[in-house]
């Protein structure tokens, strides 16, 4: 299970750029955030030092905390190249590569594309970090996409993630740049309490998973918790979850999969089953992403966070709640203060 401190419901709250400083982190743990994300597809971190700093965090704080190690699986991250913008109408060519022409501001390399461009037609969307950036897919060619951006709140940067919603394609659970950052914790003494494995579609890719970690930390006692973030996984929730040792449902992988309006159904849905399971489930994704941004509170960002504790939700993750903002403490205190509420109304 994760840690929660005797309420109903955990916090998770994830490592990055803002969020990374051992005292910086110690005071996340003392407001309430006994459990750890660390972004194995955050290729610019130093996976061990950001381990290392939670170890020392907990020794600060006098707590223990778990820690979550997130696989991205294989899908594809911008490579190489600095922040650039797009809008509706802009045409952008995406391009298997690990860095493009700076001053070609359409340009924007994408390492390994070609292994997924079989699976990509014309009007097919690719998306960018959750649907912050949206393309639709003009022409395809091997290892080359042509796409109209149709969405865009913010830039495109290196090592975003993105996704083919439309074009049904499969991604590995583990690539052997992951097995090889694995194994650098290894060497190093460091293991994860929980594996989150992204993108899974089948219950046979969970059984990957465990024989990379098995072969990687042979007294293996990490707990594997899939991530439902494609509407196949949807479908297949009851034999997903019985592989698992818990669930994460993935809301913005997810809420671009589905309609949206079927989202909070879904999220219902899978804890039911996960709670049938006697399986523990977490949610991520926009839990406190307005407050986190702004510092501003948004009741409906608090009425979600308390139909999930009321729904029986055993963890929410902060994402880029905590990695990316300076309101990283004051979320998961907001948060946590939530729960609290919820907790003690429940045990009233």
């Amino acid at each position: 299970m994760l840690r929660s401190d005797g309420l109903r419901t955990a916090i998770v709250a994830s490592i990055g750029r803002a969020f990374c400083d051992p005292q910086h982190i110690a005071r996340g743990i003392a407001a309430g955030a006994l459990n750890m994300r660390l972004a194995l597809g955050l290729r610019d971190r130093d996976l061990r030092q950001d381990f290392l700093a939670v170890r020392a965090a907990m020794e600060e704080a006098g707590r223990d905390a778990l820690v979550l190690l997130d696989l991205p699986a294989t899908r594809p991250r911008v490579g190489a190249m600095e922040r650039k913008e797009f809008h509706p109408g802009k045409n952008v060519w995406l391009i298997d590569a690990p860095e493009v022409d700076p001053g070609d501001p359409a340009a924007v390399p994408i390492p390994g594309l070609a292994n997924y461009t079989d699976a990509v037609r014309p009007g097919h969307r690719v998306v960018f970090r959750d649907g912050r950036q949206v393309f639709r897919v003009n022409t395809v060619n091997p290892g080359r996409i042509e796409a109209e951006c149709l969405h865009a709140v913010e830039p495109l940067q290196a090592y975003n993630g993105c996704c083919f919603p439309d074009s049904g394609v499969l991604f590995r659970p583990v690539s052997s740049e992951d097995r090889a950052r694995l194994e650098e914790l290894a060497d190093a003494g460091l293991r994860p309490d929980w594996a989150a494995v992204s993108l899974v579609n089948s219950p046979s890719q969970l059984g990957e998973v465990r024989a990379v970690l098995d072969g990687v930390w042979p007294d293996n006692a990490i707990r594997i918790m899939p991530k439902i973030e494609t509407g196949f996984a949807v479908d297949n929730a009851h034999e997903i979850i019985s592989e698992g040792d818990g669930v994460l449902v993935g809301r913005g992988d997810l809420g671009i999969a589905l309609p949206p309006e079927r989202l909070p159904l879904v999220q219902a849905a899978i804890t039911r089953e996960a709670h049938a399971q006697r399986k523990p489930v977490a949610v991520a994704t926009q839990i406190l992403e307005f407050f986190a941004s702004t510092g501003t509170v948004n009741r409906a960002e608090l009425s979600d966070i308390a139909l999930a504790v009321r729904d029986g939700v055993d963890g929410l993750v902060l994402c880029q709640e905590t990695s990316d903002s300076r309101y990283a403490i004051e979320a998961i205190d907001l948060l946590h203060r939530v729960i609290a509420v919820e907790s003690q109304d429940a045990a009233s």
